[in-house]
C-alpha cells in the first residue's frame, strides 16, 4: 500500500485519536553531512550511469548501488548492521530514492517470512546488497575511479601534486594498493587496485604503481603528478626511469643490501665520511620521542643496471640517482635497523630534506590503512568472501573514505555546507518541511514537534518556532519559495 503526503489529513486524525503507524526523525549531524559532500561529488550519478550484467529483473541497480555507496559512513562496519543503522534516517532515505511505502514494507521479499515482514527486517535484504556487489567487474571499479578522479579535479579538490603509494594484505590472497594524495591536511585517496591470486604476489607491484599514477595522469593531466613516494616493495629501477622520463621525482627506500647502498657508502667514505647530525622529534604509536640521526648522501650514481638501461631507453639525458642516507645514534637500535636509505631520481641540496620529503609514506601506512582496517573496520567486515564482494566493499568504502578525507579541508567543508543546503531544501519542497516523519494509515507528512503534540491535545504555551508561510516583509509567500532562514518569528 503505497501512503501519500497529506498534512491537513494527518493532524486531523491525530487530533481524532487515530494511532501512529511510524514515527522517525529526519536525519541529521556528520552522516547527513557526508552524504551530502558525496553527493555533490557526483556519487550518485556516476553510479547511476553504471551498466550492470543482472540475470533478472528485481530491484534498481541504481537504488542498490546508491544504497551500498551510504552503508561505510555508518558506525557498524557489518552489513547487516550498516543496513539497520542507515534505515532510520529517513531523510537520507528519501535522498537516496525510497518511497515511503518502500520504508515501511520494504523492497525485497527475500527477508520475508510467511505471516509477513519481521522486526528485523530492512527494506532491502543484506543478501540483494551482496548480490549487486558480486555483479561489479574490475572494468566497473576502474570506470568509477575515473569518474571521481574527473570529479575532484575539475572542482579543484585535489591541488597537491605529491602523491604516496603503499600497499596492505587483507587476508589470504588479497592486497590493496592505494595512490594517495599528499595534502596539508592528511591523505586524499585518489586511486586504488585490489589485487588477487597471481596478482597479488611480490615482485609485480611496481607494475600496479605504474597503472595507478597513468589513471591518475590520464583524468588530471601530466602535470598532476610532480613526487611519487614508494616503499621498495612498489618501485624498481625500471619505474623511477619511466617517472623521470614523464618528468616525475621519485623517491623510494632502497633495501640495504642493494649494490647501490654500498656504492653511495663508499663515496661518502671516500670524501671523508661527512655525516651531520640532526636532533628529531616524532610520534610512534601516539608516544612522542625524540632521536638523534646522522645524515650524508651521494649524487650521480648508476650502480643500477635496470634503471639505467630504461632509462636510455626511454631517452633520458645523463641518468644518475641520489642516494640518502640516514643513521640513527640514539635511543640505540639493532644494529640491522639503524640505517634508512632513500633513491630518488631527483639531486636533492642535502640528505636531510629527501628523508623530510620522505616521511609522510608512514602516514600512509600508519594512518591510511590503520584507518580503513580499525575504523572502516574494512578487514573485520569483508561483507562476503568473493573477490567481487570484497573488491567491492574495499571501493565503496575507499569512495567513502575519500569523501571524508576531503571532509577535513576547508574546501571539503564548504561544498558539504551547501550539499546540506540543497539537500534539506529538496526534501522541504518533496516532504512538506523539516522535524519529524509521520505516517498514519495511507497517509504521511513531516511536521514539527510542536505540530505533533499540539495535534495530541497537548499545545505548547509559548512558541519559539518561526511562523511559517511569511517572508521577511509579512507577505504570504509561495510553498516552493518558502525559506526557513527568511521567516519572521
Amino acid at each position: 500500500m503505497w501512503v501519500r503526503q497529506d498534512k491537513r489529513t494527518i493532524l486531523q486524525r491525530l487530533q481524532g485519536g487515530s494511532p501512529i503507524q511510524t514515527i522517525a526523525p529526519q536525519g541529521n549531524g556528520a552522516l547527513e553531512e557526508l552524504v551530502a559532500l558525496s553527493i555533490e561529488l557526483g556519487t550518485f550519478e556516476m553510479l547511476d550511469s553504471l551498466v550492470v550484467k543482472r540475470q533478472r529483473e528485481g530491484i534498481p541497480d541504481s537504488l542498490l548501488l546508491r544504497t551500498l555507496s551510504v552503508l561505510p559512513f555508518l558506525a557498524d562496519g557489518s552489513l547487516d548492521g550498516a543496513a539497520e543503522g542507515l534505515f532510520a534516517e529517513p531523510a537520507i532515505l528519501i535522498e537516496l530514492g525510497y518511497a515511503p511505502v518502500a520504508l515501511r514494507e520494504g523492497l525485497s521479499r527475500r527477508h520475508r517470512r510467511s505471516e509477513g515482514k519481521t522486526e528485523q527486517s530492512v527494506p532491502i535484504h543484506p543478501d540483494t546488497l551482496r548480490d549487486e556487489l558480486a555483479r561489479l567487474t574490475e572494468d566497473d571499479w576502474i570506470r568509477l575511479q575515473e569518474r571521481r578522479l574527473e570529479a575532484l579535479y575539475s572542482r579543484r579538490l585535489i591541488r597537491s601534486k605529491k602523491v604516496v603509494v603503499d600497499g596492505s594484505g587483507l587476508g589470504d590472497g588479497m592486497r590493496l594498493v592505494t595512490l594517495s594524495a599528499l595534502t596539508g591536511d592528511g591523505l586524499v585517496p585518489l586511486a586504488f587496485a585490489f589485487l588477487t591470486g597471481d596478482a597479488s604476489e611480490k615482485g609485480k607491484e611496481a607494475a600496479v604503481t605504474r597503472q595507478l599514477v597513468e589513471r591518475v595522469r590520464k583524468i588530471g593531466g601530466e602535470g598532476a603528478i610532480e613526487l611519487l613516494i614508494a616503499d621498495a616493495l612498489y618501485a624498481d629501477g625500471p619505474l623511477l626511469a619511466w617517472l623521470q622520463s614523464k618528468g616525475i621525482v621519485g623517491l623510494v627506500r632502497l633495501p640495504e643490501d642493494r649494490l647501490l647502498c654500498g656504492e653511495a657508502l663508499s663515496i661518502i667514505k671516500l670524501e671523508g665520511d661527512e655525516w651531520r647530525e640532526r636532533r628529531q622529534t616524532r610520534v610512534l604509536n601516539g608516544h612522542k620521542e625524540t632521536r638523534k640521526v646522522a645524515v650524508a648522501c651521494a649524487g650521480q650514481l648508476t650502480d643500477w643496471d635496470s634503471y639505467i638501461a630504461k632509462a636510455k631507453e626511454l631517452g633520458v639525458a645523463e641518468p644518475g640517482l641520489f642516494v640518502a642516507l640516514v643513521r640513527q645514534l640514539q635511543p640505540a637500535v639493532p644494529k640491522d635497523k639503524e640505517l634508512l636509505a632513500l633513491v630518488s631520481t631527483q639531486q636533492w641540496p642535502d640528505g636531510w630534506q629527501a628523508y623530510e620529503a620522505y616521511r609522510p609514506r608512514w602516514w600512509q601506512e600508519n594512518g591510511g590503512f590503520n584507518e580503513l582496517k580499525e575504523g572502516w573496520l574494512l578487514e573485520r567486515y569483508p561483507w562476503g568472501r568473493s573477490e567481487a564482494i570484497v573488491r567491492g566493499r574495499v571501493g565503496f568504502t575507499l569512495l567513502a573514505q575519500q569523501v571524508a578525507a576531503l571532509y577535513r579541508q576547508a574546501a571539503g567543508q564548504r561544498l558539504a555546507g551547501y550539499g546540506i543546503r540543497r539537500l534539506r531544501r529538496a526534501l522541504y519542497h518533496r516532504l512538506g518541511g523539516p522535524a519529524l516523519v509521520v505516517v498514519v494509515d495511507d497517509r504521511y507528512a513531516v511536521v514539527t514537534a510542536e505540530e505533533l503534540v499540539a495535534a495530541l491535545g497537548r499545545p505548547v504555551k509559548e512558541s519559539l518556532q518561526c511562523i511559517l508561510g511569511r517572508s521577511r516583509s509579512g507577505y504570504p509567500v509561495k510553498h516552493q519559495d518558502m525559506n526557513l532562514t527568511t521567516t519572521q518569528a
